[in-house]
């Protein structure tokens, strides 16, 4: 760990005892008034479901941290590089189990030292002050003011910003101004209220009612910022908080439809991915040889990039539709991509978009970036392309293997396909029962080699794309994978487990059982026409997005 400077490290114990105390005050003694009217879900959607479901409190995650240094400081530093993974929550990045621990305080106190050196080199720029030397208290009363505000996402109340000017003016008393704002911003980035994403009770609720409590507007400021944008509220969305706005439904409508439209959404839609397709596996493929392969490692994040464009474009550009990222003809791609992949050496148009043979591909099911992560080094894997659509697509969990089998995959044999190797699953009834569910999908995936390459023959034999579904809503055989999204399109449990994927990434939990209602009118809500964005508009609007119930 980097050694701390003398200057800022002499106050190291002093500016603890102060945190330790503003920390009582910020989770238990500052609440929030209560929020105003609650908007209504909009007409056609009425939903009955019982109470909502219960919340953890939320830690930012490493990607969270690392979009809000950026929006905070412009800072080149990128805290996911120190910090430990995420927990998860299913597929996704949520930090709602782990308690915090000295390892994991420790790599926020280094993140916070090297935002905090950024400052002090540029503290004129950061927090102006004409006359440091005589005015710096007044100065740094005002930059706290403000960054404080944008770092723990609400105002400071008199005696929290009094704490804290208390800290920057025992900091800056043997040091200088920049020592102090240096202090301040370090400390502030260790504190709960930056971490965590408090959500407080009113005053006078009782913080575990079992109805639970409306969240205020700044927590509202906060949910829609890190649901849409995945990183906290920008100074315009806190003051429209503070003008009541989000508690009126039109004008909460008018601001999320505002955000969604920003492309900052780009950034949730890449969080999102990264969970639901798997792509936080592809920066370590690109650091390893032998997971590479043949692969040109400069071609890795592109791939990500392709997928993260292509969600982003259906999703939220065009009409948002699940069915539409099944089985669309077209793809958003850096032109390297197009080349290696798909043979195209044309440009793409003028939206961005490449065309694609309709006969050999198919949506997000068949881009690279799906193939390569869910395949083996040095062949395919028809047992993990089925396992994401088991799972990721239908909401299926499977088990685990026995601790007594061995998971190794067969190894390749010359003249022999993928097909007639994994064929020993269905015949051993040890695993048959579950590799039928999941290998009989992933066998139609046969045309597409272990980098996405679209190709006919597997070791010179014509590749046997056919598959089949068992145990869904959709059941039967099909043909490549442009057959299994024409089902998938149709499928209603498979709608519905988009639509609790994404509840999930934005509310930060499993939807309860007295929320399957509200989930079910989401999925019916993106199907019908309106898409994700209908999605966005029916969930903001919900009770779940503007109650918090605690565990």
């Amino acid at each position: 760990m980097r050694q701390r400077s003398s200057a800022s490290g002499s106050f190291h114990i002093v500016v603890t005892l102060l945190l330790a105390s503003a920390c009582t005050g910020e989770m238990i003694g500052r609440a929030k008034s209560a929020a105003g009217a609650r908007p209504t879900v909009p007409e056609g959607a009425a939903c009955t479901q019982g109470a909502v479901g219960t919340s953890g409190l939320l830690r930012i995650t490493r990607t969270q941290y690392d979009h809000t240094a950026a929006d905070l400081f412009g800072t080149a530093i990128v805290p996911s590089q120190t910090l430990s993974t995420d927990d998860r929550v299913g597929t996704f990045s949520i930090n709602s189990e782990t308690l915090m621990s000295r390892g994991l305080a420790e790599q926020y106190q280094y993140v916070a030292e090297a935002i905090g050196v950024e400052v002090e080199a540029n503290v004129f720029t950061r927090a102006p002050c004409a006359k440091p030397t005589t005015d710096g208290a007044t100065c740094a009363r005002t930059f706290l003011q403000t960054f404080g505000r944008r770092a723990f996402r609400r105002p400071l109340d008199t005696d929290e910003l009094n704490r804290w000017v208390a800290v920057y003016t025992t900091a800056a008393s043997t040091g200088a101004y920049a020592t102090g704002i240096r202090t301040v911003v370090e400390a502030m980035l260790q504190s709960p209220s930056f971490l965590y994403r408090l959500e407080l009770a009113p005053v006078g609720k009782n913080p575990d009612d079992p109805n639970g409590y409306a969240v205020d507007a700044y927590a509202l400021a906060s949910r829609l910022s890190y649901m849409l944008w995945n990183s906290g509220p920008d100074d315009a969305l806190l003051d429209a908080a503070a003008a009541g706005e989000l508690e009126q439904p039109a004008s909460l409508q008018a601001k999320t439809d505002a955000m969604f439209s920003d492309d900052r959404s780009l950034r949730s839609m890449d969080a999102f991915g990264e969970g639901w397709a798997g792509l936080d596996t592809l920066s370590a493929a690109a650091s390893s040889p032998i997971r590479l392969g043949g692969l040109d490692p400069a071609l890795v994040p592109l791939m990500r990039a392709e997928t993260v464009s292509f969600l982003d474009t259906v999703l939220r550009k065009q009409d948002g539709r699940f069915a539409t990222l099944m089985s669309a003809t077209f793809t958003v791609a850096d032109p390297k991509v197009t080349s290696a992949f798909y043979g195209i050496t044309t440009p793409p148009g003028a939206t961005g978009e490449t065309p694609l043979d309709p006969t050999q591909r198919s949506g997000i099911l068949t881009h690279p970036s799906l193939m390569f992560t869910h395949a083996h080094s040095e062949q395919t894997s028809p047992v993990l392309r089925g396992k994401w659509v088991r799972e990721n697509l239908f909401c299926q969990k499977m088990p685990d293997p026995p601790a007594n089998v061995n998971t190794t995959p067969p190894a390749p044999v010359p003249g022999q396909t993928a097909r007639q190797r994994f064929a020993q699953h269905s015949s051993d009834p040890t695993c048959a029962s579950c590799h039928s569910l999941m290998d009989d999908i992933g066998f139609s995936f046969e045309n597409y080699d272990q980098y996405g390459k679209f190709r006919t023959t597997d070791a010179s034999q014509p590749v046997d794309a056919s598959g089949v579904l068992r145990g869904t809503d959709s059941d039967g055989s099909f043909t490549a994978v442009r057959g299994l999204a024409a089902k998938l399109s149709q499928s209603p449990t498979a709608h519905d487990c988009f639509a609790k994927q994404w509840f999930q990434f934005d509310v930060g939990r499993m939807p309860s059982a007295s929320e399957a209602c509200l989930v079910s009118q989401l999925s019916t809500t993106m199907k019908s026409g309106g898409g994700y964005a209908a999605y966005v508009r029916l969930l903001t609007a919900s009770e779940v997005f503007h109650t918090r119930r605690s565990p």
